[in-house]
């Protein structure tokens, strides 16, 4: 799928350490799209302020392409923010005015695009140097662009006990052109108040046209877009009051699910294991009998497929469980039908290779035609159940666990057998890895179709044992963590899809991360349910429950705690197999949350409604997904997120402050236009948080705050 990225510039007017703490910073965004329809983008936020937090995010680091010096870059003589001149789309003569002393920051007016900037005054006598510098063409072939966004992918060492460490440094970031963006204006006082402009303005001519977006098709298209639940079956919901979840609970709760936007469902293993967790498993063939029988399974898939839902199961084949009868048979017994099954360091086949470490998870031999055989065949079989040749009582695909442990080579097997049998068949990788380079060969090329963003996710949250350390709580690097999402083709294969996701069975929970702070975790799910491209939603985050990992024995357990559907603990449907941060009335279960006190004050709504609203939001960009733009935020702008879709006649604008600090902006009209055309832009009231939103064009973030900018939801 073809995407259009921002190129942005940025102004800054910064302050010195002698400068009054209440004085204002102002940053002026302009981001220019290589597209038709991509129009100039000014966000003018003001940082600081008399009350606001003082953890203002720091500069963007900056490196050179493949790993060399870092470039040129442009400041002031007052040793303000620094901005690089990076490579652009193509040579242009880059001016930089820095602006002197005495002088105090006014919020600039909404103009018009196009029309001509506002003159920044400085005090009479006061030297305005001037710098000229040419900045070298972007590079354009692939294979140098991903260079060059490789040399600053950043190292993520593990600690000790297996927790990755924070991912702080920062790729380039890239200016580009800016013709007619309003700047603000500068007036005079008594007050030494230190301010500087350091801009990259780009004298070249238009920008040049983009290729035409491609319309996408083909039998995958249905996981385009797709909003998926992850749902662990035991804690979901209890048809039969046992305590445990069955797969008839998951049919009652359908219409709850729905109600959340959803349209794929993603079971956690399902099949007869000894463990509470299932991905140890004894019969592929067999669905647990903690859950039902296989009937419930059939039952499942066909009501899912009626409401023109999709689901997907969990395939583990990775490894099996030791007490799965062929790793009994092969065990101590080299003579054995199913010896080369596994992997065995000994001779007498009683020392072997496991997943992890864990003894009770021995690795399969994907040396063995057998095993290839033997995992080809359960995938067809759940694909087709009852063998007819026709896949409509089948899942629609499957989440691939530990993806990366069977080789490159039996994905392309297996997705060549599943495109023959039902070509609608997804493929999810789980790669479970930390950069992109990871990932790489698994994706596309006839192998998964698929797979979980897990270097985003990691940039996104910091580490998934640790709370309080990511973006989504302000303690990130959004810039780091945006260079991704801006340029998936430098890594990936252009057919290659990602999943975002906040948070799953093997993470803290996203309310945990961000230390239970509400606005964070609306935050979180507005980023995660605007994303362009499929996204995933675990179970219980829509309505703040949270979960760490536990000490032994429990462990993941607490990130998988039953669903709280009663204010009580209690009820029909509620199950009860294991409790650790449930608690009663504690305002966290879907009968409290509920309705909401005041639909249009986003501290007032609960998590489960606002969750419900981005669901609608989310199914109207579906129309225009495939048309959206990022800006490229640095210096005092650089907790600030942007993102732009449109169609020919829509256009929805998403801004976060993921930052400490407050902002305060206005809205430049050229991004309502497409096409030469304004379209229609509201404030929508009931999907943003403004938090201080002023009367008139000006507008304020508020750390956590967020504005939605899109046409009135279609009844």
């Amino acid at each position: 799928m073809k995407r259009l990225f921002i190129l942005a510039g940025l102004i800054l007017i910064g302050m010195s350490a002698a400068a009054c703490d209440s004085s204002p910073q102002i940053a002026t965004v302009t981001a220019r799209a290589q597209a038709t329809n991509a129009i100039n983008m000014t966000l003018t936020a003001v940082q600081g302020g008399s009350g606001t937090p003082t953890q203002p995010f720091q500069p963007a680091q900056t490196v050179g392409p493949n790993g060399g010096s870092p470039l040129p870059l442009v400041t002031n003589i007052a040793g303000g923010t620094v901005i690089p001149n990076q490579p652009s789309t193509r040579s242009a003569t880059t001016v930089v005015t820095a602006i002197g002393t005495d002088a105090v920051v006014q919020p600039p007016v909404l103009t018009p695009a196009g029309a001509a900037s506002q003159t920044a005054a400085a005090p009479a006598g006061t030297p305005i140097p001037t710098f000229t510098q040419t900045a070298p063409p972007r590079p354009t072939d692939p294979a140098t662009r991903a260079a060059t966004l490789n040399a600053s992918t950043p190292t993520i060492t593990p600690t000790a006990n297996g927790m990755m460490g924070k991912a702080d440094s920062a790729k380039f970031i890239r200016s580009a052109p800016d013709q007619g963006a309003p700047q603000p204006t500068i007036t005079p006082t008594l007050n030494s108040i230190l301010a500087t402009v350091a801009a990259a303005r780009t004298l070249a001519a238009q920008a040049p046209t983009a290729t035409p977006i491609p319309v996408v098709t083909g039998p995958k298209i249905w996981f385009d877009h797709a909003t998926i639940y992850s749902l662990y079956v035991r804690s979901f919901r209890d048809s039969n009051g046992d305590g445990a979840g069955d797969l008839q609970g998951v049919i009652d709760g359908l219409d709850y699910i729905q109600s959340l936007g959803v349209d794929t469902l993603w079971l956690l293993p399902i099949f007869k294991s000894p463990s509470v967790h299932g991905y140890d498993t004894t019969d592929y063939d067999t669905v647990n009998p903690d859950y039902g029988t296989n009937e419930d399974l059939f039952r499942l898939i066909k009501e899912v497929h009626k409401r023109g839902m999709y689901i997907l199961l969990d395939y583990v084949v990775n490894h099996t469980s030791d007490q799965h009868p062929y790793f009994k048979d092969a065990f101590g017994n080299p003579a054995s039908a199913y010896s080369d099954y596994y992997l065995w360091s000994n001779a007498e086949h009683t020392q072997y290779s496991t997943f992890a470490g864990v003894q009770s998870m021995p690795k399969l031999n994907y040396d063995s035609p057998k095993v290839v055989q033997f995992a080809t065949a359960i995938a067809l079989h759940w694909a087709d159940p009852n063998g007819d040749g026709n896949p409509s009582d089948g899942v629609d695909g499957y989440r691939c666990d530990v993806a990366n442990g069977p080789y490159k080579a039996f994905w392309e097997s297996l997705r060549a057998a599943l495109d023959k049998l039902n070509p609608k068949t997804v493929l999810l990788g789980e790669l479970f890895v930390q950069t992109p380079q990871d990932m790489q060969g698994y994706l596309g090329g006839g192998r998964l179709d698929a797979a979980f963003d897990f270097p985003l996710f990691i940039r996104m949250t910091g580490s998934w044992e640790k709370d309080n350390d990511g973006v989504f709580s302000g303690a990130g690097n959004l810039p780091l963590a945006l260079s991704l999402a801006r340029n998936p083709e430098a890594f990936y294969p252009p057919e290659a899809r990602l999943v975002r996701f906040i948070g799953n069975h093997d993470t803290n929970r996203i309310m945990s991360d961000v230390g239970g702070d509400l606005r964070r975790a609306k935050v979180a799910a507005l980023w995660l349910m605007t994303n362009p491209g499929p996204v995933m939603l675990y179970y219980g985050d829509e309505i703040g429950m949270k979960g760490d990992k536990c000490n032994a024995p429990d462990y993941d357990a607490c990130r998988r705690e039953p669903l709280d559907w009663y204010a009580g603990l209690s009820g029909p449907g509620q199950t009860s197999w294991f409790r650790h941060n449930n608690a009663p009335n504690d305002g966290v279960s879907i009968e409290e949350e509920e309705g909401s006190a005041n639909e249009y004050n986003q501290d007032q709504i609960s998590l489960l409604t606002f969750y419900r609203k981005l669901g609608k939001l989310r199914a109207e960009l579906k129309t225009r997904g495939r048309n959206w733009e990022l800006a490229e935020l640095s210096g005092a702008a650089a907790g600030l997120y942007a993102l732009k879709q449109w169609d020919a006649d829509k256009v929805t604008l998403v801004f976060i402050n993921f930052s400490n600090t407050k902002f305060t902006g206005t809205l430049d009209p050229a991004l309502t236009t497409i096409n030469g055309q304004s379209v229609s832009a509201f404030i929508r009231s009931d999907l943003s948080a403004a938090f201080g939103l002023l009367a008139g064009p000006i507008w304020t973030l508020e750390p956590g705050g967020f504005l939605v900018f899109a046409p009135p939801p279609e009844h």
